[in-house]
């Protein structure tokens, strides 16, 4: 199945430059990449070394992307997607029900790109629409697209997205839809009133500079960023029983020429709309620092990250003081993808899995503190990287009286990554997840004795081969 894989997503790629050729498309563009993702872990569901319940995965994502000049001054692009998430409960390898054809195959592909990007339309610089991926990758509050967990997933969405420069400053809006249960216009499920729950809609926009307070060339530069977040989930026909959210988003930076040194900080509070259906306000806060040092000639770098979210410590009142990501209004689609470590956050078995600082309704809110740093060996023309990251997470508040512990555990990880091309890399991994008494006792209470507490462990290996696009 992989080499099948693999072959289909070069003939692909050959079969559309053909097309190119015979249709008389204009500045015709094939990138994709092929990405294989295997990992063995243990003790992620009962941190008990006698009742093992291991795990054994190997996953593949193969994307093929296309894009083209449609006509003047507009740019389309089509990605297909084959994943484990496109290939719904099924596993990818194996005996029946796996696609071993071509029409098996395209059954199982999701299209993540379809859009348009229109060059000074209204005046914008850029406006895209049509389905797409938005947000930067690690974003604490707007990410979505492909992730890097043992799954191998992928989120898109359809929306609107614009950029425009005025002066210093960048503006990047972008509104889209996560859920749509409405009907096609005169069938009864057309308006709310006739629906069932579940019309998503998300909305931001970003004002960012880096030349608001000018420094010497050779001092660096100061990137700012204000953003507003806003998010929709309606649920009947009554607007009283809307999930509304909304997040003001302060971003402040330095970075020195060529990044040596990069510091970050992101201060992120909940607006104060109703939350309808539990008549809840949102409260919450969280504050992020992020510090980084490399020394590309001596091939090495340190870094430190620090996030701490607010938790509610009375979940009897209407006010919820947790930090809430937009994944409150989406219901868990991807949102944030600031992770923390191969099995906190990557592993998608792991019953306490943490993405982002959102601990749900109410939630005990976190704080996280990671270490970490990459050496690159001066042998083999320097293709070799070791990586170390250290993360100790804590949850900030629990039940009143109810002797739970705030620990959730301390994560090692380590990698080795060979970098045989800008395009071409592999990497191995390995990472142990000591439990905390919090994590044991589910955050509810104290732990119950006999309980097991064996470490978590997992080793990993990725091979990323990547092909076309820009230069």
């Amino acid at each position: 199945m992989r080499i099948l894989t693999a072959l289909l997503a070069v003939s692909l790629a050959g079969s559309t430059a053909f097309a190119a050729d015979v249709l008389g498309l204009k500045n015709l563009m094939v990138d994709g990449a092929i990405e294989v993702k295997g990992s063995r872990a243990s003790n992620e569901t009962d941190n008990n070394d006698g009742a093992r319940d291991t795990r054994d995965d190997t996953l593949t994502r193969v994307t093929v992307g296309v894009g083209l000049d449609v006509t003047n001054g507009v740019v389309g692009r089509f990605e297909a997607v084959r994943n484990s998430g496109s290939a719904g409960t099924e596993s990818q390898y194996g005996g029946s029900g796996k696609p071993s054809t071509v029409g098996g195959f395209f059954d199982k592909t999701a299209v993540t790109n379809a859009y348009l990007d229109l060059t000074d339309f209204l005046e914008w610089d850029k406006v895209r629409l049509g389905r797409q991926y938005i947000g930067r990758k690690g974003d604490l509050l707007s990410y979505v697209g492909p992730v890097g967990d043992d799954a191998l997933s992928v989120g898109s969405v359809d929306g609107l997205s614009i950029w425009e420069k005025v002066g210093p400053v960048q503006i990047t809006g972008v509104t889209v839809k996560f859920a749509d249960d409405d009907g096609v216009p005169g069938s009864g499920s057309a308006t709310d009133a006739g629906d069932a729950a579940g019309d998503a809609n998300i909305s931001y926009l970003l004002l960012a500079s880096d030349e608001l307070i000018p420094l010497a060339k050779d001092k660096g530069t100061v990137p700012l960023e204000l953003g507003y977040y806003s998010g929709t989930d309606s649920n009947t026909a009554a607007e009283s029983d809307n999930n509304n959210l909304s997040i003001i988003d302060l971003r402040a930076g330095f970075r020195c020429p060529k990044n040596q040194l990069t510091a970050e900080l992101e201060y992120a509070m909940n607006g104060d709309p109703l939350n309808g259906a539990t008549n809840t306000d949102y409260d919450g806060s969280a504050l992020l620092l992020k510090v980084g040092f490399k020394d590309d000639e001596r091939g090495f770098g340190v870094r430190v990250l620090y996030a701490n979210a607010s938790g509610d410590d009375n979940p009897a009142d209407t006010d919820d003081d947790s930090f809430r990501d937009l994944s409150a209004i989406t219901g868990g689609s991807f949102v944030s993808d600031l992770r923390f470590g191969e099995i906190i956050s990557n592993s998608n078995t792991n019953p306490m899995r943490i993405v982002g600082l959102n601990t749900g309704a109410q939630g005990p809110g976190l704080n996280i503190i990671s270490l970490g740093g990459h050496y690159v060996l001066p042998h083999m023309d320097k293709k070799v990287t070791l990586k170390l990251d250290y993360y100790m997470v804590k949850v900030n508040e629990v039940a009143s009286g109810s002797g739970a512990d705030k620990d959730y555990g301390n994560e090692l990880d380590l990698a080795v990554k060979y970098a045989h091309s800008e395009t071409v890399h592999a990497a191995y991994g390995y990472a142990m997840l000591a439990p905390g008494d919090g994590l044991l006792g589910g955050f509810a209470g104290p732990v119950p004795p006999g309980t097991p507490n064996d470490n978590v462990t997992k080793a990993w290996a990725k091979l990323v081969v990547k092909w076309g696009g820009p230069e």
